[in-house]
């Protein structure tokens, strides 16, 4: 299980392996901005034009997959702010997104504050920051990306705003330290493995307007006792949802028997919400 798991997480970071925009291979070198603040912190930026920069990684140490699979890890360390806007040669730039694997595998990075102008972030964006203990999640953000914390293994809990309607595969995958997550209403889809090995997490509650909930979504989260589903319909599944068998799922009343009839549901140990 514990292998299958790690292939998951593994898999849902390929698709952001590559050092290249679009089978762009100029994407660096023709764009990439690097600055100092006065606290002697080096952010790396990639200008998109537009007078929009994304923080990007320290290519001089990537942290995109090697020639071996392998990911590298990059330099940023520390607690890391990033500001709204940046003045490079008096030109300003508003700063709007976070690019795929940005901050992975930094494994000395303890907290991140991400400004409000980031409407953007790539897939894997904190994969493996192993020592990270504190990020914001920017208010105009509408869908948590693939892997964006996968085995965030010093995360505690985490808060997701109103405005998310979508949770990407892995997205929270081994986060062995999580014992809380607030899921908001307006959330519609939860990706596959989205909370897979999180072993401290013993409650969650799925909001009502999720529709749909992918494969394995806590397979492997062995402490979990209680899941509250609020949905009056219940969401598809494709696969088992948990396979913890002490698990006991509580669901609307007048759901029940939906619930009791609906494919995988009807494998779960089902009761009424109190």
């Amino acid at each position: 299980m514990k292998h299958l798991l790690s292939l998951m997480l593994f898999a849902a970071l390929l698709s952001c392996s590559n050092d290249t925009d679009l089978g762009d291979t100029e994407y660096f070198t023709r764009s990439e901005l690097v600055v100092t603040d006065s606290a002697g912190v080096t952010i790396h930026y990639l200008d998109r034009g537009n007078g929009e920069l994304w923080v990007t990684y320290d290519r001089s140490a990537p942290t995109h997959l090697n020639n071996s699979n392998r990911p590298q890890m990059t330099t940023y360390t520390g607690a890391i702010t990033i500001p709204e806007q940046v003045s490079i040669d008096g030109r300003t730039y508003t700063v709007t997104g976070i690019d795929e694997m940005a901050f992975a595998n930094c494994n000395t990075l303890k907290s991140v504050t991400l400004p409000q102008s980031i409407v953007s972030v790539g897939e894997g964006a904190f994969a493996g920051c192993n020592t990270m203990t504190s990020v914001t999640i920017p208010e105009a953000l509408t869908a948590i990306p693939t892997a964006m914390f996968g085995a965030c293994r010093k995360m505690v809990s985490y808060t997701i705003h109103e405005g998310v309607t979508e949770i990407g595969e892995a997205a929270f995958a081994y986060n062995t330290a999580m014992t809380s997550i607030t899921l908001p209403e307006g959330l519609t889809k939860i990706g596959r493995a989205a909370f897979s090995r999180c072993n401290r997490l013993t409650e969650l509650t799925i909001p009502s307007t999720v529709t749909e909930i992918g494969d394995g979504c806590l397979l492997g989260t062995t402490r979990i006792k209680k899941l509250n589903v609020l949905a009056t319909v219940p969401p598809v599944l494709t696969a088992p949802l948990t396979d913890v068998a002490a698990t006991v799922v509580y669901v609307p009343e007048s759901a029940l028997a939906d619930y009791e009839a609906a494919e995988y549901w009807n494998t779960l140990n089902l009761a009424i919400l109190p």
